[in-house]
């Protein structure tokens, strides 16, 4: 799709709700009786943890039931290329079935595609945006009133903000390369709520153009997000492999781990996209690295049917790893002296724990051979015994007094591999047989955290019953709080605070668990931390609360339950600016309203000299101008370009506020 002004508000509709879970704008008279469906909160809260194949799953099954809103975020996903190409047909077909139920949103990010459609029907714009007025959308109730089309380039604010991030993003992803210049050069700073850059969005949608532009303004291709996923993981999946080529060329780190240990090569393959395998494979990804459940991209590709991926990394020489196909073989005596090419080199003691074979296992170790034997490729015999699925055989070993702390070739030990799979049996045989809670390797994350990653939470009440060590962190400073606290899980949330998890530790960046929920619209969780002594005014490294958090990503309850906890409303960020620039640059009127309730200070100013009156003005935001004119704020005052409040509205186009920040001079 060309890059196009008109569904910027779109956008920033999908961030703001589709993405973080708040609720779409429907019809006046019925957005105060509507729920979304459950299925719906199950595909928002795998949008948030980038799980799209299921988010996807559960759009589409929830849109044919007939919701309005999964098919406005269905439609939404299809016109950003989210997760899936993008597709203007699908989207507009989604949108349309949106619209018939008097979905407002939808309606009038209709009638911005119909203004920019050559060969729409005249009054189909018009129409649709009178409709979406009707309904209440506030950005087209402004249109109408100064006879703007839908969601001109005009409603961009550029104010230090949430939406300055979503427009960053957007214009990333469609390569509308004048607004990413008429950003500024701050670009390589903004992050999205799980940490994304700007840089990841462009790759993620494969626009060429605007990641070159992004590269040429310093932004960071090692750059991470809460998740680990790089630029160049994103770029490995497209069928096209130029963003790849490019990320590659100007440094991307080919063989970067995500949080689950997956290579840019475990993304091609999983996409099934057999050119990205042969171009990371050229520049020396390592073929058969392992994953946390010990798969190497071979193995991830065989586990989805991915056959071109398949054939390309089995022409390069790539390998499963033996377990794996140990563990589908049939178990049964072993012949030692036909042992066939999976196990060729393997000890006999391998090869019998491999075949489940507890008869000559036992006769093996009591014969004297050593219980900490490894197989070829460098697993421990209670490796093979896990990925062979055998209790016996792990009971049997640790009987025999084999090591539970050695690590395969990958750093990775047998309770954390466990764990992290979600291999309950295998949990419990390994903690009876005496096992630590906390064993792992140096380089290797905890079982507990392993468990909580992977939303095991049986798994992770076992590790911690059985005495883990609740607090301990990975290198990057996660703790299993602050994992629990980013994917929204309250009840992980709630074992891990009853046994001692400290709610006031923090990761590298500064963020604690109460910031973290903040940010995901976590609010059961939120609860929770606060109860159990949170700080809440601890600010990540660029001075942002988790209050700030909440009133970025829009969360109305959280930042009232924030504020109630006596959070600091005028707290400011590294930048200047308080919740209330942030919320008014968002036009949360709502969240604007309970902050100057709790005595926000209304003229604050920031590094630039802003008011919230002038986010508010700059972004277009007229019921959150409203509320602050309303409470008193300053008409008079000037930022560092000695434009008032006013001069940034008439800038940006918005005649009618300027007028009604005129009136109250």
């Amino acid at each position: 799709m060309a890059a196009h002004s008109g569904v910027r508000l779109a956008l920033l509709a999908w961030g703001a709700t589709a993405l973080l879970g708040a609720g779409t704008v429907q019809a006046a008279d019925a957005k105060s009786k509507y729920k979304a469906p459950e299925g719906l909160e199950a595909a928002k809260l795998a949008l948030r943890t980038r799980d799209f194949p299921t988010a996807l799953a559960k759009l589409e099954q929830v849109a044919g039931a007939g919701s309005a809103d999964a098919q406005l975020l269905l439609g939404l996903v299809n016109l950003n290329g989210v997760g899936t190409r993008i597709d203007r047909a699908q989207a507009e077909s989604w949108l349309r079935k949106s619209a018939d139920q008097n979905n407002a949103t939808a309606t009038y990010v209709l009638a911005a595609l119909a203004a920019s459609r050559p060969d729409a029907p005249p009054a189909e714009a018009a129409t649709l945006l009178h409709k979406a007025a009707t309904l209440g959308y506030p950005a087209a109730v402004e249109d109408e009133r100064v006879g703007r089309k839908p969601l001109s380039p005009e409603w961009a604010g550029l104010a230090d903000s949430a939406m300055q991030t979503d427009l960053a993003i957007y214009s990333a992803r469609n390569g509308d390369i004048a607004c990413l210049t008429a950003l500024g050069r701050g670009l390589k700073d903004l992050r999205d709520p799980f940490g994304g850059t700007v840089l990841s969005h462009a790759a993620g949608a494969g626009n060429l153009a605007a990641a070159q532009y992004l590269i040429d303004q310093g932004s960071d291709l090692k750059l991470a997000d809460s998740f680990g996923v790089t630029p160049l993981m994103l770029a490995a999946q497209l069928e096209d492999t130029q963003v790849l080529a490019l990320l590659l060329a100007k440094g991307a780190v080919v063989d970067a781990t995500d949080n689950a240990k997956r290579t840019a090569l475990f993304y091609a393959a999983r996409a099934d996209r057999a050119k990205s395998v042969a171009v990371l494979a050229k520049v020396g990804a390592k073929l058969n690295a392992a994953d946390s459940r010990d798969y190497t991209a071979l193995d991830a590709a065989l586990t989805v049917d991915a056959a071109l991926a398949v054939a390309e990394l089995r022409s390069l020489g790539a390998k499963t790893l033996v377990p794996h196909a140990a563990r589908q073989s049939t178990a049964g005596k072993f012949d030692a002296a036909h042992p066939g090419d999976i196990y060729r080199g393997w000890p006999v003691v391998a090869l019998a724990v491999a075949r489940n074979d507890t008869e000559s296992v036992q006769k093996l170790l009591t014969g004297g051979t050593d219980a900490d034997s490894r197989t070829n490729e460098g697993d421990s015999l209670l490796h093979v015994a896990l990925h062979a699925g055998s209790a016996e055989t792990l009971k049997l070993l640790l009987a025999a007094h084999a090591n539970p702390r050695l690590a395969d070739k990958h750093g990775r030990t047998v309770l954390t591999l466990a764990a992290t799979r979600g291999d309950l049996v295998a949990v419990n045989t390994l903690l009876g047989g005496g096992v630590s809670a906390d064993a792992h390797s140096e380089k290797e994350t905890t079982p507990l955290l392993g468990a909580v990653r992977s939303g095991h939470a049986e798994i992770a009440q076992r590790l911690l019953s059985a005495g883990a060590k609740v607090d301990l962190a990975d290198e990057r400073g996660e703790t299993a709080l602050l994992a629990a606290a980013t994917t929204a899980k309250a009840p992980l949330v709630s074992a891990l605070l009853t046994f001692g998890a400290s709610p006031r530790l923090a990761d590298a960046h500064g963020e604690t668990a109460l910031w973290r929920a903040a940010r995901a619209g976590a609010h059961d969780a939120a609860q929770l931390l606060l109860a159990a002594g949170a700080e809440v005014d601890a600010a990540d490294k660029e001075g942002r609360t988790p209050l700030m958090s909440a009133v970025a990503a829009g969360h109305a309850e959280l930042v009232n339950t924030l504020l109630d906890a006596r959070a600091r409303v005028d707290a400011k960020t590294a930048h200047g600016d308080t919740a209330l620039m942030l919320a008014a640059a968002r036009g949360s009127d709502d969240i604007v309203k309970a902050l100057l309730k709790r005595s926000a200070t209304i003229d604050a100013q920031n590094k630039t000299g802003d008011t919230a009156l002038m986010a508010a003005s700059r972004a277009g935001n007229l019921a959150a101008a409203q509320a602050l004119l309303a409470a008193g704020a300053s008409t008079s005052l000037r930022n560092s370009r000695r434009a008032t409040a006013a001069d940034a509205a008439k800038n940006r186009g918005f005649g009618a506020l300027a007028k009604t920040i005129e009136g109250k001079s």
